[in-house]
């Protein structure tokens, strides 16, 4: 003979058990779409602050440039003015590059 050990389950219990598991699933998938409806709304701010940091380094990057450019126009205007003085004293690329930095910075900012 053989013997049956499975328990013995009745209808009603069952059914709880069953009630209780749709209930914990229901309240997963709920706390499932908060979360997704967060990071939804993160990666919308994330993508506006990037946009902005795009702008913003678009903005200052041509000032940049345009600072490089001037100081490259005015370093090679200094340049020419020294080759034409024969006993001048030449500043050493340090300092020259110091100067151009400093007429660079000096100039009027464009609005």
């Amino acid at each position: 003979m053989q013997e049956d050990h499975s328990p013995i389950v009745c209808q009603q219990c069952q059914e709880k058990e069953l009630q209780q598991t749709r209930h914990e699933l229901n309240k997963c998938r709920s706390a499932n779409n908060t979360k997704e409806n967060e990071i939804k709304k993160k990666d919308k701010k994330v993508f506006i602050l990037m946009c902005i940091v795009v702008g913003i380094g678009a903005i200052f990057g041509k000032e940049a440039l345009d600072g490089i450019n001037e100081w490259l126009e005015s370093f090679g205007a200094v340049k020419g003015q020294i080759e034409d003085l024969s006993s001048a004293n030449v500043p050493g690329p340090a300092t020259l590059a110091l100067m151009g930095l400093g007429m660079a910075s000096l100039r009027p900012r464009r609005r």
